[in-house]
Order: structure tokens, then C-alpha cells, then sequence
């Protein structure tokens, strides 16, 4: 899991309310909002990414 620290106070608010609700729920939020996101979200065209592939590679 990655933590960003942040002085939002909303934010902060909004990440404490996700980890306040079981696995199941929040994989059900997730798809809810993929949903009400529609097309909206595309995938990335090959060889858009800037970072290469050692992010990947760290996964492995």
C-alpha cells in the first residue's frame, strides 16, 4: 500500500472513510464509480508511459 501524506483536510477525511469499509465494499465502490465513469476512462496508447518499465518490473 502507498501513503501520500497531505494537508487537505477533506482528503484525509475522504481516505479515512474508504478505510473504514471492508474489502467488499470498497471493490463495490471502485466499480461503481468505474461505472458511473463510463468511457470516460480509456487505455493508455502503447508506449505512452513516461516511466518505463521498471515500475512494472518492481511487481515481479
Amino acid at each position: 500500500m502507498t501513503f501520500t501524506q497531505s494537508n487537505d483536510e477533506s482528503l484525509s477525511q475522504s481516505v479515512k472513510a474508504m478505510q473504514s469499509l471492508d474489502v467488499d465494499e470498497q471493490l463495490g465502490l471502485f466499480y461503481f464509480i468505474y461505472k458511473k465513469m463510463g468511457g470516460s476512462v480509456t487505455p493508455a496508447a502503447p508506449g505512452a508511459s513516461t516511466v518505463g518499465t521498471d515500475i512494472a518490473e518492481g511487481f515481479i
